[in-house]
């Protein structure tokens, strides 16, 4: 879900920023990756969106990424409930965007031949 390819897809003018939002309004739709955590901000909205506020347990690190494209896309699910019924509907959407997207979507396509800290294993 934190592909830049699959957050283009599904939240139209995202931006993707690697640094903490300022203080100027965005004007487009903005999720921020900051610190292996991810945050949101809708278009011309002063509040940022937390999954840690809420719908995330602290000190966790799971579905941050998925509960900001939930936000950003008016899909999360009523503020309601805990922990075990926002990581399962995080795991829903998750389904959801798997099933939606074509099986050629860029955010599918992996090189196995790279590490996740983009070290080439082999010849």
């Amino acid at each position: 879900m934190g592909d830049e390819s699959v957050w283009q897809s599904l939240v139209p003018s995202v931006v993707i920023r690697r640094r903490p939002g300022g203080r100027h309004l965005p004007r487009w739709p903005t999720a921020y990756f900051v610190d292996s955590h991810w945050t949101a901000q809708k278009a011309g909205d002063a509040h940022t969106f937390d999954p840690y506020d809420h719908y995330q347990k602290p000190g966790t690190h799971r579905f941050c990424q998925t509960f900001s494209m939930m936000y950003l896309l008016d899909r999360l699910p009523e503020p309601k409930w805990n922990y075990r019924v926002y990581d399962k509907c995080a795991r829903s959407f998750i389904r959801e965007v798997i099933e939606q997207l074509p099986e050629s979507h860029p955010g599918f396509m992996y090189d196995l031949k790279k590490s996740e800290l983009g070290l080439f294993f082999g010849p």
